[in-house]
């Protein structure tokens, strides 16, 4: 093997434009022959019959495969209430929950209410309320950046203020929206 490689590099040596030339053509043939009889290539992840795959199935029908930003709005009564036991604050989260799910480019919300209404342990095991009921947190599902501009995170600033001002509640956020969009100080 080693003579023939040999013999092969004093070839493309003494004749090196021949060597290029036989290259191009070579090319340009299998291209051409790719196009005409080859097959479309296509990037597929779906591998059928293994747990994974279940799993991201399930998670598409379910609306969650989004691989955008997120946005993480917390909540909390002014006061001494909680959203245990006030019915008042309950429906102002409600009324946050609401506002901020029409809000431009959103895909998705969680929703601390109905997590409450159906039983307050399950909204504080999904993490929606913290434990002494004072604090919930609202998730945000955006699309991927391409997608967004800095118009959608000022969208979702002025909704907080508006909401501050409308609700007797305090309303803060944060999350991936604000790193995207905005420079940090």
């Amino acid at each position: 093997m080693s003579h023939f490689l040999l013999r092969l590099g004093s070839y493309s040596a003494r004749r090196p434009w021949i060597v290029i030339g036989t290259w191009l053509v070579a090319s340009v043939l299998l291209l051409g022959a790719s196009n005409q009889f080859g097959r479309e290539l296509e990037d597929s992840f779906e591998v059928p019959g293994l747990d994974s795959q279940q799993a991201l199935e399930l998670l598409s029908a379910a609306g969650l495969d989004q691989a955008g930003l997120t946005a993480r709005v917390v909540v909390t009564p002014v006061g001494d209430e909680t959203f245990f036991d006030s019915e008042e604050a309950r429906r102002d989260l409600a009324d946050v929950q609401a506002k901020l799910a029409e809000l431009p480019n959103v895909l998705a919300t969680s929703d601390p209410v109905r997590a409450l209404d159906a039983d307050e342990r399950i909204a504080v095991a999904d993490r929606l309320v913290s434990p002494d009921g004072r604090v919930a947190l609202i998730h945000l599902q955006y699309p991927v950046t391409g997608e967004l501009d800095r118009g959608d995170l000022a969208n979702l600033k002025d909704a907080v203020v508006d909401l501050r001002d409308q609700t007797g509640l305090q309303v803060e956020v944060g999350g991936d929206l604000f790193f995207a969009f905005e420079e940090s100080e």
